[in-house]
């Protein structure tokens, strides 16, 4: 998982976050947990996809933490996460 590093710390933005290991840190357990599960599935689909590449091209796949849990100290409500990918399926793929 790759975290973009932000401006450098301040009252309204803190010192950003530079590893993986620094933003799980900042996830309680359950959290922490749901977004490796989210992580691994997509390292799974994306060694499925490239173990056969469709039209002659590897897929990019990406998971990005956004939002609040980046920028902010403290507790969050939710974790925004997004999932960007050039892969494409014409008939679907294998679960």
């Amino acid at each position: 998982m790759s975290i973009l590093p932000s401006m450098s710390g301040s009252a309204e933005r803190p010192t950003p976050i530079q590893t993986s290991e620094e933003f799980f840190q900042r996830l309680s357990r359950e959290d922490a947990t749901t977004v490796n599960s989210i992580v691994e599935n997509i390292r799974h689909l994306a060694e499925q996809y490239n173990h056969k590449p469709c039209y002659g091209a590897y897929g990019f796949f990406g998971v990005y933490a956004i939002g609040g849990t980046v920028t902010k100290q403290g507790e969050r409500q939710d974790i925004d996460l997004l999932i960007a990918t050039n892969a494409h399926w014409s008939h679907g793929y294998e679960s």
